[in-house]
């Protein structure tokens, strides 16, 4: 548990689908006033693009979690090789001693308003939960050996 002496707010990055959930995250959208302020929204061209060493250097840059939204044509895009790219990437946590619950992958199309809201609520309550993130020192190695 956090105290607020350590880290008031866990910090939460998304990598979100600019077809799906990152209309909620523009500028524009009134929804993103109810989104978390320790929320950074970054849009990718297709969920299928983000790499491994995105999501460490995300970790690495102070994220306590890491939220992958894509749309549903991102989802028509998967096949077994970004799943496989997926696991590669919860394995890839794991070896840095990141828990794996530090990263979703959801799919929220432009019409499911309430669902990201609800998403980025409870993934940060989760975070909330947990202790601070302590990353191992070897992270930075490892980002610069993916690339």
């Amino acid at each position: 548990m956090r105290t607020n002496f350590e880290n008031p707010q866990p910090r939460l990055i998304g990598f979100l689908c600019e077809n799906g959930a990152h209309v909620f995250y523009d500028v524009s959208n009134p929804v993103r006033r109810r989104l978390p302020a320790n929320f950074i929204g970054l849009p990718v061209a297709s969920i299928n693009q983000v790499q491994t060493n995105a999501v460490l250097k995300a970790f690495l840059s102070g994220a306590d979690g890491v939220l992958i939204a894509g749309c549903e044509s991102c989802r028509k895009q998967q096949d077994e090789q970004h799943e496989a790219q997926f696991a590669a990437l919860a394995q890839a946590l794991t070896n840095c001693d990141i828990a794996p619950e530090r990263l979703r992958w959801e799919w929220i199309s432009t019409q499911e308003e309430r669902k990201f809201i609800q998403l980025v609520n409870d993934m940060m309550e989760s975070l909330r939960q947990m202790p601070p993130l302590r990353l191992p020192p070897q992270l930075g190695q490892i980002i610069s050996y993916c690339g």
